[in-house]
């Protein structure tokens, strides 16, 4: 206090000495006599004043910044495998980074803030990262390497499930791009699940399922006046004998699978194109069939009419591998978000129906 004290009265007899008038008398001989006898006050005083501020610099953050619903949304971004780095509370550049690749992955807006739409897409997530989360707020949980490679392993089995079932044609390389959130969302349309692209226990069920899955929920949906001409057509040939109600359950499935072995085509359970025809031609159906199918049980065929499909497919947007009449993975994924538009069965197979469709 004495050297505060000392310094305002320097500054006041400074002024009285440029001529301001002070209402406040000073003996300035004494405060020159005071600064000639201890030299070193100024600068004890400018080094105390300079320690105290580095030591208020010096304080940790942590102190003021802590937050719980940072804390909250830490241990959440965690869980589904995103790393925000310590979990302590506190929004730093790692959290940032970890709430802007969730945002990112979700779809929304990716600006790095906590906003309710994020940490709802969290929670509805069903993913669980491997991942031992502190009960205390401020110790730090950072996701080890051998989670990342957990992560890395169930994206890549996620695509190799969606490649298998014609939904994507891209890299089996464990990153979750916007190629696998296209597929995971086709394959969700097709199998009349919630189209949110995230591949909750649902979309892996119906995926590993595959053609058999159908959605209690959801069987009104497969109702179409196409699988209602396919039974009929079924049971004009002594194939079927249910109900013409357009649902493609188990007994139409089988029905087709006799049909084919009877025409001697593939048994795959698909109505597609030969097997339309083989069964719009009745017991006339010729040996060429045969033939065909041999021909048909290789996607690596070459065929005009998949050419065709491929290009109109490629003007239309939907695909964009090469026009070589190969019925790879990406022909299949592309024949099926096409159908999936025009509200056609989705069975990858690029029938009459399909055709007429993409060409109108």
């Amino acid at each position: 206090m004495e050297l505060v004290a000392y310094l305002h009265s320097e500054v006041l007899c400074e002024r009285l000495q440029q001529g301001e008038s002070i209402d406040q008398t000073l003996d300035c001989q004494l405060l020159d006599s005071i600064a000639q006898s201890s030299r070193h006050a100024k600068s004890v005083l400018c080094i105390g004043l300079a320690s105290a501020t580095i030591a208020i610099n010096a304080m940790p953050i942590a102190a003021f910044a802590y937050s719980p619903e940072v804390a909250g949304i830490q241990q959440l971004l965690a869980r589904r495998g995103f790393n925000p780095g310590a979990i302590d509370g506190i929004k730093g550049s790692a959290t940032t980074e970890a709430i802007i690749a969730a945002q990112t992955f979700y779809k929304l807006n990716a600006d790095g803030a906590i906003a309710a739409q994020t940490i709802a897409a969290l929670e509805a997530d069903t993913y669980e990262a491997n991942v031992s989360i502190e009960a205390a707020p401020i110790k730090a949980t950072p996701i080890s390497a051998a989670n990342s490679d957990n992560k890395l392993d169930s994206i890549k089995n996620l695509q190799q499930l969606l490649s298998d079932r014609g939904f994507y044609g891209g890299a089996i390389d464990g990153l979750s791009g916007p190629m696998t959130q296209e597929a995971i969302i086709l394959a969700q349309k097709t199998y009349g699940l919630v189209a949110d692209g995230v591949a909750g226990s649902l979309t892996i069920a119906a995926l590993e399922a595959g053609s058999n899955y159908v959605p209690k929920s959801n069987i009104a949906s497969t109702k179409s006046d196409s699988i209602k001409n396919l039974q009929q057509l079924l049971s004009d040939r002594g194939f079927y004998g249910g109900a013409i109600d357009g649902i493609n359950g188990s007994m139409t499935q089988e029905a087709i699978i006799l049909a084919q072995k009877t025409y001697g085509l593939v048994t795959d359970g698909v109505a597609g194109s030969l097997t339309m025809a083989a069964l719009e031609s009745g017991s006339t159906v010729a040996i060429s069939y045969k033939e065909a199918a041999s021909q048909e049980s290789t996607s690596n065929v070459a065929d005009n009419s998949i050419k065709k499909g491929q290009t109109i497919l490629s003007n239309l947007g939907l695909y964009d591998g090469a026009i070589d009449g190969i019925q790879g993975s990406k022909t299949t994924a592309a024949i099926k978000q096409a159908q999936a538009l025009y509200g056609l069965p989705v069975d990858g197979v690029l029938t009459s129906e399909t055709l007429a469709a993409l060409q109108s």
